[in-house]
């Protein structure tokens, strides 16, 4: 088995993600979800893969019914409390990545970095073009990220939006006390606009995104 990829490992998404780690979607518990963070645990103890999972719960901040004894009150678009705390907590998304490709080698598969598909041919046996060289294979499968809007046809119907992240200076233990994070608890709003950070260390990132990454024209 094979696996190319176009760039390099972790370039998109996946090594780019703010670390935090939910047992629910975005839309909530989904039917058949099942237990997704021991589920995570699982694989990656199986795989044999350190992505420093801590696994401390996570504040929901929201605007209105706060928690009795919220330890986070922030002025942000009105008074940020916490609402709610739900299962989760981070990973190290670098860490994942690398340890994911390591685990693929160990169990047999060829890794080429640079390797994006310029070309098919679509015979027995298929033929795919890369700046490497052209590979032969019975089976292919494609995968794409959220851009390759071009084969889904939304390409005329979407806009991407960024996301604005700050970083801390180191901070004292008093410091993080102080504005309610000294749990290490990682945390996010219910309601816009969308906030969400955890810590790094002593430092702590934010990151907002005031609209969808993707809206409908």
């Amino acid at each position: 088995m094979a696996l190319l990829e176009a760039e390099t490992f972790g370039s998109g998404a996946s090594g780019h993600t703010g670390g935090m780690a939910l047992a629910e979607s975005a839309a909530g518990n989904l039917p058949g979800l099942g237990d997704v963070l021991s589920g995570y645990q699982k694989i990656l103890d199986e795989l044999r893969v350190e992505g420093d999972l801590h696994l401390p719960g996570v504040y929901e901040l929201g605007r209105t019914t706060p928690l009795k004894n919220s330890p986070v009150r922030w002025s942000d678009s009105g008074e940020l409390r916490a609402v709610n705390e739900v299962a989760g907590g981070t990973i190290d998304p670098g860490k994942v990545v690398t340890g994911l490709a390591g685990a693929a080698e160990r169990s047999g598969v060829l890794l080429f970095e640079h390797a994006n598909v310029e070309r098919g041919e679509f015979q027995s046996p298929l033929l795919l073009h890369t700046p490497l060289g052209i590979l032969r294979a019975r089976q292919v499968l494609f995968a794409t990220n959220a851009y390759s809007l071009e084969l889904t046809r939304w390409e005329q119907r979407t806009e991407s939006c960024f996301t604005l992240a700050v970083a801390t200076e180191s901070l004292a233990d008093y410091a993080l006390q102080e504005i309610g994070l000294g749990e290490g608890k990682p945390f996010y709003t219910v309601d816009l606009p969308y906030l969400w950070g955890r810590l790094l260390g002593k430092q702590v990132i934010f990151w907002q995104r005031p609209r969808p990454l993707f809206r409908l024209a």
